[in-house]
């Protein structure tokens, strides 16, 4: 998951929601730097992927040297979508001009018109990158002797949309979708007063069918009968560990990961990468199968859920005990120069998006330290410490750690500790 796109998104829906429906100044202007904007962004990728292409050719036998100044590029273009797009939503007003200029009926069509600028430049750049990345490919094949591999660039793309937009923005497009409908049904003045309610069904609906949603974004199968199937569903069992399925993610050579999903046992799944799957014995499975059930058994999974409600209880709360307070603070910052337009889509969504990364990212390192503490107990700490050496050595980086998860490096001396002790 791409943490900053992801917020980057949140910010855009978040600016488009809460811009005025008010005329702005040179309309025609903001709205031509806005797709002048998208062009740069877009047409960098290009001429950068073009010109890198262009010397590879003319030395391929530097091709598996050329890896260092393909990562500069991809932060390069990252950093330019960044600032490129945050210019279009707080100094062009492009979330203003589109509700002002090309408001439709519907939440969800304004969205997407709000969404297009920033997201189109992002997809383009990935292809861009992916393209050079095909064509390295085929240098170093030609270079070993061995046939050129055929391009995926369409299902290459479609694999990066789905893993760093995917898990968002299609739940909340389907929201908007979901409150235009009831609109449209209800009328706006009865969805005022009651749609809580039914945006509190449809949340935990959403919810509960987030790991069957996850299975189609990820493609996922079944894993294929057999004796490692029997084995992890019986190591599942003595772990007292209720689930659905075990599923097995085609993706990308060199992926490890495995995760698990779901607050209900009927529609809770076990996801396992197919690279993880023959990178690992039989008994180092069975400790990550360990290690995702001690999630479910060690509450992790409603404990993610609260830190991520816990904003919206606390803003709930303020309301109810001290009316006003929220109302008092807007005008403060309005009187300090801060336009209400930009507490709504700047600042709100800013500190969520800090929250997000501070509290959420904190504790869910913690909780990973927890589930391999309860693994160590279990007696499996030796194999899973085997398995996250296999990965450490297939790591860059295994001393650093990541948003929601410790480091390699630390997490195999805390399980060492931890079974040193038993």
């Amino acid at each position: 998951m791409d943490i900053s796109a992801l917020i980057i998104v949140l910010l855009t829906l978040a600016a488009g929601e809460s811009a005025p429906r008010e005329p702005v100044s040179h309309a025609w202007l903001r709205a031509g730097s806005v797709l002048l904007g998208a062009i740069l962004v877009a047409g960098s990728a290009e001429l950068s992927v073009w010109k890198l292409r262009g010397r590879l050719k003319c030395w391929p036998h530097l091709a598996s040297h050329w890896g260092w100044r393909f990562r500069r590029l991809q932060k390069a273009h990252h950093v330019l979508w960044l600032l490129s797009t945050f210019c279009m939503l707080y100094v062009a007003g492009w979330p203003q001009l589109v509700r002002t200029h090309c408001a439709t009926p519907l939440t969800f069509l304004d969205q997407l018109l709000v969404l297009t600028p920033v997201l189109l430049p992002l997809i383009a750049g990935w292809a861009a990158f992916l393209r050079f990345e095909h064509t390295v490919d085929c240098l170093l094949a030609d270079c070993r002797g061995e046939p050129r591999p055929a391009p995926r660039l369409r299902q290459q793309l479609l694999d990066q949309c789905k893993a760093s937009l995917g898990l968002v923005l299609p739940p909340v497009l389907m929201t908007f979708a979901l409150h235009d409908a009831l609109r449209l049904t209800m009328g706006q003045r009865q969805l005022e007063a009651h749609g809580w309610v039914l945006h509190l069904v449809v949340l935990v609906a959403m919810v509960g069918l987030m790991p069957a949603w996850l299975r189609v974004l990820w493609s996922a199968q079944p894993m294929t009968a057999g004796s490692l199937r029997d084995r992890l569903l019986q190591t599942a069992a003595a772990a007292r560990l209720r689930l659905r399925d075990i599923l097995v993610l085609s993706t990308e050579a060199g992926q490890y990961n495995a995760a698990v999903s779901g607050l209900l046992p009927q529609l809770r799944y076990v996801y396992l990468t197919r690279s993880l799957v023959e990178l690992l014995e039989e008994r180092e499975l069975e400790a990550v199968l360990l290690h995702e059930a001690a999630h479910v058994r060690r509450r992790h999974l409603p404990i993610r859920m609260l830190v991520l409600l816990m904003p919206i209880a606390l803003a709930l709360a303020v309301q109810a005990t001290c009316p006003g307070a929220l109302d008092t603070t807007s005008r403060w910052l309005l009187a300090h120069g801060v336009p209400a337009t930009w507490q709504g889509a700047l600042l709100l969504p800013a500190a969520a998006a800090t929250y997000l990364l501070v509290a959420m990212g904190t504790i869910s390192r913690r909780l990973e330290l927890d589930a391999d503490r309860w693994v160590a107990q279990q007696g499996a700490g030796d194999a899973l410490a085997s398995a996250l050496t296999k990965l450490a050595e297939r790591d860059p980086h295994p001393d650093k750690a990541t948003w929601l998860h410790p480091s390699l490096q630390s997490r195999i001396e805390a399980i060492v500790a931890q079974a040193a002790s038993l």
